[in-house]
C-alpha cells in the first residue's frame, strides 16, 4: 500500500487503532488473568504508546500511568523507567501540579536564566519566539516572578513555585 492510498483512507487508518487499542486491552487484561504481570505491564506500555501517536492523550496517560504502577510493583526498575519517559511525551492538558514547572518550561527558564535571549531560545529548542514566550509567561507566574533577574535568582534557590516559596515576614 502506498503512501496516497494510505492518505486517501483516513478512517481505515482510524479503523486499525481502534483494533489495536481493543486488542492490547483485551491482550493485557488476559496476561493479568493468567498471573502474567509483567507481560499485562508490557502490554499496557504498548497501548499507552499506540494512543499516544493517536493522539488519544487521556487514555494514553492512563495506560502509561498503569504500566509504570505495575512495573515498579513487580521491582522492575529498567522497564519501570520506560513509561514515565514515554508518559513525558503525551500533550495536552495535564492535572494540576501545584505549580511545578513543566520539563519544557524549565529548560526555558534555565536558558533564560542563562541570558540567552528569547530568539536564541528559540532556535536552541527548535521552537518559535512565541512559543518561547508563553513558556515564560507560565513560568513567570508560577513562579512568582516579574523579571529574568528574580528568575535566575529564583531558580539559583531552588525554583519553588510562588504558593510555596518563602514569603518575607512584616515583622523583620
Amino acid at each position: 500500500m502506498g503512501a496516497r492510498q494510505r492518505q486517501a483512507e483516513p478512517g481505515a487508518a482510524a479503523t486499525r487503532i481502534r483494533s489495536a487499542t481493543v486488542a492490547l486491552r483485551a491482550v493485557a487484561g488476559d496476561y493479568e488473568r493468567l498471573g502474567l504481570r509483567f507481560d499485562a505491564a508490557r502490554s499496557l506500555l504498548t497501548l499507552g504508546r499506540v494512543q499516544r501517536r493517536a493522539k488519544q492523550w487521556r487514555a494514553a496517560r492512563d495506560a502509561l500511568a498503569n504500566a509504570a504502577t505495575a512495573f515498579d510493583l513487580l521491582g522492575s526498575p529498567g522497564w519501570a523507567g520506560l513509561a514515565p519517559a514515554e508518559h513525558e511525551r503525551v500533550p495536552g492538558r495535564r492535572p494540576g501540579t501545584d505549580g511545578e514547572l513543566t520539563p519544557t518550561e524549565r529548560r526555558v527558564v534555565e536558558l533564560a536564566a542563562g541570558g540567552l535571549a528569547n530568539k536564541q531560545i528559540a532556535t536552541t529548542l527548535f521552537v518559535t519566539v512565541h512559543t518561547v514566550e508563553v513558556h515564560l509567561a507560565h513560568a513567570y507566574a508560577k513562579l512568582g516572578v516579574r523579571s529574568r533577574a528574580q528568575l535566575a535568582a529564583r531558580l539559583a534557590a531552588g525554583a519553588q513555585p510562588a504558593a510555596s516559596a518563602p514569603t518575607p515576614s512584616l515583622k523583620d
